[in-house]
């Protein structure tokens, strides 16, 4: 729903090269029980896991140096330019899926992307394990789909399209990116800790065959990657906590992963409705949870008013993952401006409580009756 997102939500222009870049996380991961491959990329393309897949260059790949906040050194990430610019490296599949049903899979990486660059070339592996066409898993970019832009695909499937990518992944910016596959077959996508896709994922999971895994193909700096025989990795790379920064609340963090921002002004804005959907982005979030993308929000995920034979009505559940909000309803027989009175939550014959709620108003004889929610931040 929606369409294509108007022109101002068009990613920025290349921002020049620079030299070193600000490392998004506090402390590196360590290899526990659970992971496949770790790759640090200070300095070499070794991983540092002990199971010795390291990575093999192809193109241009290169370091960066990274800093702390502060500005002192902190290691280094790999810097990708453009589509060949590639690392890979070969992995069992005993340690990747072993049996023939669907194991605990996770692929992690650190992103900070500045251009697309497969389009018109080839498939652009960007973070990508592959056994055969039918069991695969990670981001890609198609040859010729538009926008230019990658996708979470696994199998035959595609969970997070190109344009949902675009609308969700911030250029010029670093992202935390987490492809997860569980014990069911589900295969889900996050950015920066927050859910944006899922879907049960249908793969061919009796093969033996050696797996490749696969990164670059972008005009990108990459950190901190890991690969790990679960859907629940353990402890991940700590983002920073600035000095003198209060947290994101989740509304500040759902317009932070969605938008790149979290101050309340232009696209980003409570009041705004860029991909014109008719929902603002404060009742997409209100409505429909922090992990639903406002490019795909629609009027009908609203709550509905409800009439019966005695009552006009809203009841709905508060989404999970939503805090700071207060839901309320009014009423009026006329629309007219100060005719608007506040209906009292579990009034009526309904009862509720968070996370139901429900606003209720008695017909009685009233000729005319209209009723509407009304929702504000704390």
């Amino acid at each position: 729903a929606g369409g294509p997102p108007p022109s101002d939500l068009v990613p920025p222009p290349v921002i020049p090269l620079l030299s070193t870049t600000v490392r998004p996380f506090d402390v590196e991961h360590e290899a526990n029980e659970h992971t496949v491959a770790l790759y640090h990329f200070n300095g070499d393309f070794a991983d540092d896991s002990g199971h010795q897949f390291d990575l093999v260059p192809s193109g241009n790949v290169t370091f960066v140096p990274t800093t702390h906040a502060d500005g002192s050194p902190a290691g280094q990430a790999a810097r990708f330019r453009d589509f060949g610019d590639s690392l890979s490296t070969l992995i069992p599949d005993d340690l990747v899926a072993p049996g023939d049903t669907p194991q605990g899979l996770t692929i992690e990486a650190w992103i900070y992307p500045r251009a697309y660059k497969a389009w018109g070339h080839d498939v652009g592996r960007i973070l990508w394990l592959e056994q055969y066409w039918d069991s695969s898993l990670g981001i890609l970019q198609d040859k010729w789909l538009t926008p230019a832009a990658p996708m979470l695909s696994s199998g035959q499937t595609t969970i997070f399209t190109n344009s949902q990518w675009t609308s969700a992944v911030t250029l010029n910016q670093w992202q935390k990116l987490t492809v997860a596959q569980d014990s069911t077959g589900n295969v889900s996508l996050k950015i920066n800790d927050i859910e944006v896709a899922s879907a049960l994922v249908s793969n061919d999971y009796g093969r033996s065959d050696i797996w490749t895994f696969s990164i670059g193909d972008i005009d990108a700096d990459i950190d901190e990657v890991r690969i790990s025989r679960t859907a629940n990795p353990g402890p991940a790379a700590l983002t920073l906590n600035i000095v003198g920064e209060p947290a994101l609340n989740a509304l500040q963090i759902f317009r932070q992963s969605f938008y790149g921002t979290s101050s309340d002004t232009g696209n980003a804005a409570d009041g705004a409705d860029p991909y014109q959907t008719g929902v603002s982005n404060f009742m997409v979030f209100a409505f429909c949870g922090p992990n639903q993308n406002p490019a795909l929000a629609n009027v009908s995920q609203l709550p509905q008013v409800q009439m019966s034979d005695s009552n006009l009505s809203f009841s709905f559940t508060e989404p999970a993952g939503v805090s700071g909000i207060i839901y309320g309803a009014e009423w009026s027989e006329s629309l007219l401006p100060g005719s608007w009175t506040a209906v009292t939550t579990d009034s009526g014959d309904t009862a509720a409580s968070p996370p139901q709620h429900a606003f209720c108003v008695p017909i009685g004889t009233k000729k005319k009756l209209f009723m509407r929610l009304k929702v504000s931040s704390l």
